[in-house]
């Protein structure tokens, strides 16, 4: 219980170490397994994953941060959304868009909401 509010809190936190200086401890002491099942678990009623509330937040350096630990984009809230969907701006959205750019075989992205990626050569 302890874990999950800290996590939480850092998530919300705009202060962007806070949260990678949080999972980077925990990932040292768990199993792949445990860690990524610590991404990818529901934290809410809503059923919001920690990219969910980083991407509601428009914490761009979290959702990068959270994508490149594992965090899958494809996970849905109570009302089938993703974190694509939940993300407050442009900008927010185009991280999420880039990361499929540089790694389009990192998750099942047709799940995702994700429209397509964004590269510096898109339009």
């Amino acid at each position: 219980m302890f874990l999950s509010k800290k996590l939480l809190n850092a998530v919300d936190c705009p202060d962007d170490d806070k949260l990678e200086s949080i999972l980077m401890e925990i990932k040292e002491t768990c199993t792949e397994e445990e860690f990524a099942n610590l991404l990818n678990k529901s934290y809410d009623t809503s059923k919001n994953t920690l990219l969910h509330l980083a991407a509601k937040n428009g914490h761009k350096n979290n959702i990068r941060l959270l994508l490149s630990l594992d965090a899958s984009p494809c996970h849905k809230d109570f009302m089938s959304r993703t974190a694509y969907d939940l993300a407050p701006n442009r900008d927010s959205r185009n991280i999420f868009r880039r990361y499929m750019a540089e790694y389009p075989d990192q998750f099942d992205y047709s799940k995702s909401h994700i429209p397509s990626p964004l590269t510096d050569d898109s339009s």
